[in-house]
């Protein structure tokens, strides 16, 4: 497996107030700064970055701490804040990237259709949200490459990764960034894979959730290639093109409830699953899974040593 990522923050001030990025950083994704390995640039009022896809946790966490450092270093004095969702004042909508929308349509694996883009939401109102999407890559043979398959990696994924994700990231502000952006299901055919974009930003709090979402995404990864689907759902390539909807039937669990859970931001129901997923995840990530829901983080704050 090779993981990316390409992580959006808000910049902050001293008195952590939202400013636009534009204030930083005047160029956009088709031009951006580019610092050793990494990619920087606006995506609307955010700040986006970019780095090399890894084959191993430790290198994961090691460009996820390179891409910090240089983070820090162009947005001093400001701060990153990692809150899903903000409100900016008035005095930061002046800017030309205010209304840009920064990438085209996701794909909803539930629904077989693309999820509509916020254009009237974000254009009338002050309100923004960022997201933490994860790129994932294989080769030959793996199934993330079977454009049959990949609506089941995606279930997958919401499974072993999103519903985890409920219990690590249940802020108002996660609830408010899903009424626009994130919500199950939601990803990207890539020539290499999947980008997989549920997921807010929450997991670069600190290199032990980062490390934990490698891990979750490993396994889904390698779990696929063994075929774990087929303990949930049952595919029948001879449906797909004017019925492909009913290709993919869910007999495992409640597919519904899977996304009732993620788009809500529903507790009671991740709780749920996450008690079901314990029975398939391995021992040590189950464990460190454990102790982080239990400490719970603040999306608010950074943890990463910078």
């Amino acid at each position: 497996m090779l993981l990316g990522a390409d992580p959006e923050f808000f910049i902050v001030d001293t008195k952590y107030q939202i400013i636009n990025s534009y204030r930083v950083i005047k160029k956009n994704k088709n031009k951006p700064v580019k610092i050793n390995n990494f990619k920087f640039f606006y995506d609307n009022v955010a700040i986006e970055a970019n780095f090399n896809p890894c084959n191993t946790k430790e290198k994961f966490l090691s460009e996820l701490d390179g891409m910090f450092l240089e983070l820090k270093k162009l947005i001093s004095p400001n701060k990153l804040s990692l809150q899903a969702y903000g409100e900016l004042n008035s005095s930061e909508t002046n800017f030309p990237n205010i209304n840009e929308m920064g990438c085209e349509p996701d794909l909803n694996a539930y629904k077989f259709c693309y999820n509509k883009l916020p254009v009237k939401q974000v254009r009338g109102s002050s309100g923004r949200t960022i997201g933490g999407h994860l790129h994932i890559g294989g080769i030959g043979d793996d199934v993330v490459l079977d454009p049959f398959l990949k609506p089941l990696f995606v279930y997958m994924l919401d499974l072993f990764v999103g519903i985890p994700s409920v219990l690590l990231d249940n802020s108002v502000d996660s609830y408010k960034r899903r009424n626009t952006f994130g919500k199950a299901g939601s990803y990207k055919s890539k020539k290499y894979g999947i980008e997989y974009r549920v997921l807010s930003p929450f997991w670069l709090a600190n290199p032990t959730i980062a490390g934990l979402i490698y891990q979750l995404t490993e396994f889904v990864f390698n779990a696929m290639n063994e075929k774990i689907y087929k303990k949930f759902w049952h595919f029948d390539p001879n449906k797909m093109g004017t019925k492909t909807k009913e290709a993919y039937s869910c007999f495992g669990y409640d597919s519904k409830e899977i996304e009732e859970c993620i788009n809500n931001v529903d507790i009671n129901l991740a709780k749920k699953y996450y008690n079901f997923i314990h029975n398939f995840i391995p021992e040590d990530i189950a464990c460190l899974l454990d102790r982080e829901i239990e400490k719970k983080c603040n999306p608010v704050d950074f943890y990463w040593n910078l």
